[in-house]
């Protein structure tokens, strides 16, 4: 399969959400809704982590990604860290949103997924509920994808309860229900001992097709794994090891079996940043190749990326990353 993977990277960045009252914007995730109107979710908060004062906003944007709405609260729970929101909406217009919590008794070890939803574009929430799992100290930073048939797969991540201070492992929650409640996890396949996996995404390929694509965790070059299921998730292959050190991957499908991959570059040679980059792949592909780009980037600052792509109204993409150091939000539009 012939593959195109030129993309045009737009100069100007777009101003998306800015930080206040000495707090910083972090972790956004975009999403196009069935209107053509774009929503970002993000995490404020006066640190990176570990901060009990921290709150969830939204913006609403134009679909050409150019204009954007003041924020509104989401969630704002004092004395609790809810943080790494992610958003998305299901073919039935239900809005999801999850994220996950540290518990104040312990911001370190207790972690736990929550989930939300919207049946009317975003005015009213249902109560946060929480996503039961085997995983100990479980954390979310995507949002649920939904497959052919309505069931949704949600990519966690955490410890086995078996090794509860072993590598880091994935497990996939299923709900049947749109997202209500979550009564199946699936396994994944582990990274090679002593390596982890963490902060995976999924994409549908098309047919039974799904990639994946994670973070490792405690490995010296910080590479990305890949793994592929034919068969919707049921079963994975190994992960494979790829060229290029990938924090928060985010995978975007364009339609035709291609994805626009984009992550935070978090190499082991330059270990005082974190530009956001991205490269076009054929999503079959074993070794999801392609030409990178850089899309940000902020020399000296490793407190940014955590990219999340979205198709605007003239068939180009959003992609949005934060950077702490400039207490900003902003989105990068790309011609694919």
């Amino acid at each position: 399969m012939t593959t195109n993977q030129i993309m045009t990277v737009d100069d100007h960045e777009v101003i998306i959400a800015r930080g206040d009252d000495g707090r910083s914007v972090y972790f956004p995730d975009v999403v196009r809704t069935s209107s053509g109107e774009l929503l970002v979710a993000y995490y404020d908060s006066r640190e990176h982590m570990h901060t009990p004062d921290s709150r969830i906003r939204l913006v609403r944007g134009s679909g050409d990604g150019r204009r954007w709405s003041a924020p509104i609260r989401l969630l704002d729970n004092p004395g609790v860290d809810d943080r790494d929101p992610s958003i998305t909406q299901l073919r039935s217009g239900r809005l999801v949103v999850t994220w996950f919590r540290r518990d104040p008794a312990d911001l370190d070890r207790l972690r736990h997924c929550l989930v939300m939803t919207s049946d009317d574009e975003g005015s009213t929430w249902a109560a946060p509920a929480w996503i039961p799992t085997t995983l100990d100290r479980s954390a979310v930073t995507v949002p649920p994808l939904e497959l052919p048939d309505g069931r949704l797969l949600l990519a966690l991540y955490g410890y086995a309860t078996e090794q509860p201070d072993g590598p880091y492992v994935v497990r996939l929650a299923v709900s049947t229900d749109q997202g209500t409640t979550w009564d199946d996890e699936i396994p994944v396949p582990s990274a090679p001992e002593p390596f982890g996996l963490v902060e995976p995404d999924l994409v549908h390929l098309g047919g039974q097709d799904l990639l994946m694509v994670a973070r490792s965790r405690n490995h010296p070059t910080n590479p990305a794994y890949a793994l592929w299921s034919t068969d919707l998730g049921a079963t994975w292959t190994d992960p494979i090891e790829l060229d290029f050190p990938g924090h928060a991957p985010n995978l975007a499908a364009l339609g035709d079996g291609r994805v626009l991959m984009t992550w935070g570059d978090y190499r082991a040679d330059e270990p005082r940043t974190r530009p956001t980059r991205g490269r076009i792949v054929d999503g079959r592909d074993r070794t999801l190749s392609g030409l990178t780009v850089t899309l940000h980037a902020h020399p000296g600052v490793v407190d940014q990326s955590y990219p999340s792509a979205a198709r605007l109204d003239d068939g180009s993409y959003l992609v949005v990353h934060y950077d702490a150091a400039l207490r900003q939000i902003a989105g990068t539009i790309v011609t694919v």
